[in-house]
């Protein structure tokens, strides 16, 4: 587990694990699982945000709905596409991947 309360601890002492990121350059932001649930967390911005989704079960749920009964943006602004095969989140007005972009397509 990150974020035990070391001194400097980024995490700010929070339980929790990062386990997804939407950065494809690099693991800078994405999502956490803790004990609170699922939510955001960046080392650009506010390290741990609140949680989202209150466990990991409701986070598939909800991408589960996002990804076969829609609407694309029931999670936030990012919406689900394909790149080469591959399921991607990414907002079609202000994109944020580098070369994928180009080769994603959205499902919905």
């Amino acid at each position: 587990m990150l974020g035990w309360g070391a001194p400097g601890d980024m995490w700010g002492g929070a339980r929790v694990l990062p386990w997804l990121t939407r950065d494809e350059a690099g693991p800078e932001q994405g999502c956490y699982a803790g004990d609170v649930g699922v939510g955001d967390w960046s080392i650009v911005e506010q390290p741990v945000t609140e949680a989202v989704h209150s466990s990991i079960s409701a986070y598939l749920e909800a991408t589960l709905r996002t990804l076969t009964d829609g609407p694309a943006n029931l999670m936030r602004d990012d919406v689900p596409g394909l790149a080469w095969g591959c399921p991607i989140w990414d907002n079609p007005e202000r994109p944020g991947m580098l070369d994928a972009f180009a080769h994603w397509t959205p499902i919905h």
